[in-house]
């Protein structure tokens, strides 16, 4: 165990993903900073400028965050919007297995995953609409 894995309880970089893969989060930036404070050299503490440099990164981590989050429910919204505006309207969409299926869409769902159509009784999602045909 190396000294990110033992704060975060996640090794830094586990076997086959890269450094990269890796988001820190709040919980784990405080961790970190916690862990810092702790183990820091009593002779050499640490100066006020790191901490309140490390103290400005925070907040500005927990503000892209929250922009993240709000992102996230404007772009789940356009989607629903764009979905309800295609609602009674013949739609050509692509199934994943390439069958081109047309009719109308007769419902529209939102979940985790984004937006789906329903066309002739199988769910499709928004992007796999390759035309819009007049009613």
């Amino acid at each position: 165990m190396n000294a990110v894995q033992g704060i975060t309880g996640e090794p830094s970089s586990p076997a086959g993903n890269s450094a990269g893969d890796w988001r820190p989060d709040k919980t784990a930036f405080l961790k970190l900073l916690a862990a810092q404070l702790q183990y820091q050299n009593p002779m050499e503490p640490i100066k006020n400028e790191e901490f309140l440099t490390q103290m400005v990164q925070f907040t500005i981590l927990e503000q892209l965050q929250e922009m993240s989050d709000r992102l996230t429910r404007v772009w789940r919204l356009e989607g629903l919007q764009q979905g309800a505006m295609l609602l009674g309207r013949r739609v050509t969409v692509t199934g994943a297995d390439g069958e081109v299926v047309a009719g109308p869409v007769e419902k529209v769902v939102l979940s985790e995953e984004g937006v789906s159509l329903v066309v002739q009784g199988r769910s499709f999602d928004l992007e796999q609409v390759r035309e819009v045909l007049p009613s």
